[in-house]
C-alpha cells in the first residue's frame, strides 16, 4: 500500500512539474514574441524617422516608402528598402525598356516615361541617401538618443497584452556588460533572475561591436501559474487523503498487533500466576486427606497457613483479572460522596505501614491540605492508593530501605495528593505509556516482579472519573512521584 501510493504521489508531483514546466515554457514564448516584435517596433520607428527627415516634402515616393514601412512590421528594415526601390526599378524599367516603333502611342507616352523616369531617379536617390544613414550613423548614435521609452513602454504593453499577459513588469536597458543604460521605473531588479527576459535592440545592425538589450522583469510571474495548475488541486487533494487513510490504517494494524502481542503476554503472565496457587491449594487439600496429617496440630497450622496465603493470594490475582473489565466498561458507576481525604490517606497509610516496615521501610505524611474535602467512591479511591503503595516497595531498589512520602496541599479550588518513594525510577522514554493497558515498564535483571500491567492504568481511569488529572515525575535511581489532582467540595 505504501509503495502504490508513494507512487502515485509521484506520478502527480510529476504532472505538476510537467504541467508548470509547459505553462512556463508558453509564458516565456510569449512574452519572447511580445520583445521581438516591440524591438521591431522601435526599429521601424527609427526608420520612419529617418525617412521624414530625407523625405521633407510630401511626395509620392514618401508615402510608398512609410507605408511601405508600417506594412511589412516583422521584416528586415534593410531588406524593406531594398524591395522598396527594386519595385521602382522594375516598374519603370519596364516603362523604359520598350523599344517600339515610334507610333502615335509612343509618341504620346514618350513625354510621360521621361517624367516618371526623372522621379524614379529622384527617389532611388532619396532612398539610397536614408539607406546610407541607417548603414552608417544609427550603431554609431546613443542608445538613449535612439528610443522613446514612453514609446517602448506603450509597445510592451501592447504586445504583451496581445499575448494574453497583463502581469506588472518592470524594462531596463543595458549593453553586453548588463550594465544597465537606462531605467524606465525606480525599481531595481536582477538581470540574470529566472523571471526576466531579454532581447537585442536593432537587430538589424549586424556591424555594431557593443549591441543593446531590452530587459524586462515579471515581479509575480509565479503567480500567473497558480490558476493554470488549479486543475491538478481535486485528485492531488484525494491522493493526499488516501495516502493518510492507508498511513492510518497500517498504524493501526501494527497498533493492534502490538496490542495482541501484550494480551497474550498477559494471559501467559496470568495463567502462570494462577497454576501457582492453585497448585499449592490443591496439594494442600490432598495432604488434609492424610490420616498422619490430621492427628500433628503443627501440620494442620502449617497447611492451614499455606491455604491461607494462597488463597488470598489467588483472590489477589483474580482481583487484578477482574480490573479488565472496568477498562471494557464505558460507563463506570461510581458512587461519589463527599469525604475527607486527609483521613482516607491517614487510615491507608496506617494499614499499610506494617507492610512496609515489615520491608525495612518508612512511611512519611504531610498532610498540610486545609480543605480536603472532595466528592469521591471511597471504595475505588482507596485502591488507587493501596495501588501507588504497592508499586513503591515493588519498584524499591535492592539494599536501599523503601521511603515513602504522602503529601497534600491546596492550591485555590483544588487538593493535590503527592506520593513520592526512592525507588528505582522510571527512564524518560518509559514515562508516556505507564498509563497503557497491559504496559510493564521494563526492569531489566528483575524478575521478582509480578503483575499483568493493569495497575496505573485503572489509577488513572478512575481519576478520570472523578474528573482529576494525574502526572508522575521521576528519575531513574532516585525515584518516582505521583500528583493526583482533584476538585474540592465548598467549605
Amino acid at each position: 500500500m505504501i509503495v502504490t501510493f508513494t507512487a502515485l504521489i509521484s506520478l502527480q508531483f510529476g504532472y505538476i512539474i510537467r504541467t508548470k514546466e509547459i505553462i512556463s515554457k508558453q509564458y516565456a514564448d510569449a512574452i519572447q514574441r511580445s520583445l521581438y516584435r516591440t524591438v521591431k517596433s522601435v526599429e521601424e520607428a527609427e526608420v520612419l524617422t529617418y525617412i521624414d527627415e530625407s523625405f521633407k516634402n510630401d511626395t509620392p515616393e514618401a508615402r510608398k516608402a512609410k507605408e511601405a514601412i508600417k506594412r511589412a512590421r516583422s521584416e528586415d528594415i534593410q531588406n524593406i528598402i531594398a524591395q522598396h526601390i527594386d519595385s521602382i526599378v522594375t516598374n519603370n524599367n519596364n516603362v523604359l525598356s520598350t523599344n517600339q516603333p515610334n507610333t502615335s502611342i509612343s509618341a504620346v507616352t514618350q513625354k510621360y516615361n521621361e517624367k516618371q523616369y526623372k522621379r524614379f531617379i529622384q527617389a532611388k536617390s532619396l532612398m539610397e541617401i536614408v539607406t546610407a544613414k541607417l548603414l552608417n550613423d544609427s550603431h554609431s548614435r546613443d542608445i538613449t538618443t535612439r528610443i522613446d521609452p514612453y514609446y517602448l513602454r506603450d509597445q510592451l504593453t501592447y504586445n504583451l497584452e496581445q499575448n494574453g499577459i497583463t502581469s506588472e513588469f518592470y524594462f531596463a536597458i543595458s549593453d553586453k556588460n548588463n550594465k544597465t543604460i537606462h531605467r524606465f521605473n525606480e525599481k531595481t531588479f536582477d538581470l540574470t533572475s529566472k523571471y526576466c527576459f531579454k532581447q537585442q535592440l536593432f537587430p538589424s545592425d549586424k556591424e555594431t561591436k557593443n549591441p543593446y538589450y531590452l530587459y524586462i522583469f515579471f515581479p509575480t510571474q509565479n503567480s500567473e501559474f497558480i490558476p493554470n495548475i488549479k486543475i491538478l488541486y481535486p485528485p492531488f487533494t484525494v491522493t493526499i487523503l488516501l495516502l493518510i487513510i492507508c498511513i492510518f490504517t497500517i498504524w493501526y494494524i501494527f497498533r493492534q498487533q502490538k496490542l495482541n502481542e501484550i494480551k497474550t503476554d498477559f494471559i501467559n503472565n496470568m495463567t502462570h500466576e494462577l497454576k501457582t496457587p492453585v497448585a499449592s491449594i490443591s496439594l494442600a487439600s490432598q495432604m488434609l486427606s492424610d490420616p498422619d496429617v490430621s492427628k500433628s496440630p503443627v501440620m494442620l497450622e502449617h497447611i492451614s497457613k499455606i491455604l491461607r496465603d494462597e488463597t488470598k493470594r489467588l483472590t489477589f490475582l483474580v482481583d487484578k483479572v477482574l480490573h479488565t473489565s472496568v477498562f471494557e466498561q464505558r460507563n463506570i458507576k461510581i458512587e461519589l460522596q463527599e469525604n475527607n481525604i486527609n483521613e482516607i490517606l491517614q487510615t491507608i497509610i496506617d494499614n499499610f505501614s506494617l507492610k512496609i516496615h515489615s520491608k525495612g521501610g518508612n512511611v512519611y505524611t504531610e498532610l498540610h491540605a486545609h480543605n480536603a474535602f472532595v466528592e469521591v467512591d471511597e471504595m475505588h479511591f482507596a485502591n488507587i492508593i493501596y495501588n501507588l503503595l504497592d508499586n513503591a516497595i515493588k519498584y524499591s531498589r535492592e539494599n536501599t530501605p523503601i521511603i515513602i512520602t504522602v503529601s497534600t496541599w491546596n492550591d485555590k479550588n483544588r487538593l493535590y495528593i503527592a506520593i513520592e518513594d526512592n525507588g528505582m525510577g522510571i527512564k524518560k522514554e518509559y514515562l508516556k505509556h505507564i498509563f497503557d493497558k497491559f504496559y510493564r515498564v521494563p526492569t531489566g535483571n528483575r524478575h521478582d516482579i509480578k503483575g499483568f500491567g493493569l495497575g496505573l492504568s485503572y489509577v488513572k481511569k478512575i481519576i478520570q472519573l472523578h474528573n482529576g488529572n494525574i502526572k508522575v515525575e521521576s528519575e531513574p535511581n532516585i525515584g518516582t512521584k505521583f500528583v493526583i489532582e482533584l476538585q474540592t467540595s465548598e467549605i
